[in-house]
């Protein structure tokens, strides 16, 4: 449904119903459901960017335990291989998963980016498009002033 400059002013019979700002409006509410739809998809951007956040915190807590297990290896200690194993292959999982991420987070930025430029572009576009249109029938219109002289 399309809403008309006077329906922001609950004045259905406003003297300012004019096409053009009508149009501008529009334009601009189009512009605005697209960046709507963006925002969408620049949160799936974050969630994969806090997910990765925290296998990273995960990743480091690992690290820790590995080498407090190493650091009692080193000393003298006995030490658990078993644990020490396990230890080390959710460090090697989580660190896939960190790059993994990584490469997704990259991506989705990449078109986010893309997207949200390209609907600006477009935005850029239909309104100098619109001025385009008036200019060119002012200049008829000085055309046609010219000749009646």
């Amino acid at each position: 449904m399309a809403s008309k400059f006077s329906d922001f002013f609950n004045y259905p019979n406003a003297q300012f119903n004019n096409k053009k700002i009508e149009e501008v409006i529009e334009k601009t509410k189009d512009a605005a459901e697209s960046f709507g739809k963006k925002s969408v998809e620049h949160l799936e951007v974050s969630r994969k960017m806090v997910e990765c956040l925290d296998a990273k915190a995960k990743l480091n807590k690992l690290y820790e335990k590995f080498g407090e297990i190493n650091y009692n290896a080193y000393i003298g200690e006995t030490v658990n291989g078993a644990e020490l194993e396990d230890i080390a292959n959710r460090i090697a999982e989580l660190k896939e998963k960190v790059s993994q991420l990584d490469v997704e987070i990259e991506i989705a930025k990449s078109k986010f980016n893309d997207a949200v430029s390209a609907a600006a572009q477009k935005t850029r576009d239909a309104f100098q498009k619109s001025q385009s249109e008036t200019d060119a029938k002012e200049v008829e219109v000085q055309a046609e002033e010219s000749d009646a002289e």
